[in-house]
């Protein structure tokens, strides 16, 4: 049991799609809600350009906590242990699904989200591949604010390093922000070290953003 839920954890499924975008989207803004900011109301665009990709083809690095009374998403880690060839995957499959939905429904009903998403096209720094060698695989956890401190993301983080370190996989990076200040003590914690930290932009107008890259050895 953690906290007053009993949770239960268990593999990724591609029916796990819409829990996982709810929580996506309930954490997206520097790990906090994004409804009702302005910056991103198209949530199915949202899921295309961060998770989807995850659920359809990377279920076996993905797992859940779902509350067991009702079934519901808690939380989840996914991620991939082969890093340069899901960039490549993404590419392939999700470039396309992302340019559709931004030109033909985000363009006119969501056109923060059509800014937002041509920014990170334009700032995509592409692969500089300098943490691949040693840290191969990656990941990213996200857990509903009101869920949050139960220990639900330990569970998850546990979880998938064990799935990691089983597989061969000699190393695990991840990226978040210096005003994330809830996830930099959580994978420090966890055993993550800073490998890099360096100017970013992913959201437009956010002053003072700064992108903390963190890996760990298995």
């Amino acid at each position: 049991m953690d906290g007053a839920k009993r949770v239960a954890y268990r593999a990724c499924e591609r029916s796990d799609a819409r829990g996982i975008a709810e929580v996506l989207y309930r954490t997206g803004f520097l790990g906090e809600d994004l409804t009702g900011r302005g910056l991103f109301g198209d949530k199915r665009l949202f899921a295309i350009a961060n998770t989807d990709c995850y659920v359809r083809r990377e279920t076996r690095n993905a797992f859940v906590a779902v509350e067991e009374s009702t079934r519901k998403i808690l939380g989840y880690i996914i991620g991939a242990a082969d890093t340069r060839a899901y960039e490549g995957l993404f590419k392939r499959r999700m470039y396309w699904r992302m340019a559709l939905r931004a030109i033909f429904v985000s363009s006119w009903k969501y056109p923060e989200s059509f800014r937002q998403i041509l920014a990170w096209a334009k700032n995509d720094p592409g692969d500089p591949g300098r943490f691949n060698k040693d840290y191969p695989a990656h990941l990213h956890i996200n857990v509903l604010p009101e869920c949050q401190r139960l220990g639900i993301g330990e569970r998850l983080m546990e979880l998938f390093v064990r799935n990691m370190a089983s597989r061969g996989v000699k190393g695990i990076h991840l990226g978040t922000s210096n005003r994330n200040l809830k996830a930099l003590p959580f994978y420090k914690k966890q055993g993550f070290e800073i490998l890099a930290e360096e100017p970013g932009t992913f959201w437009t107008g956010l002053e003072g953003h700064v992108s903390v890259i963190f890996g760990k050895r298995l």
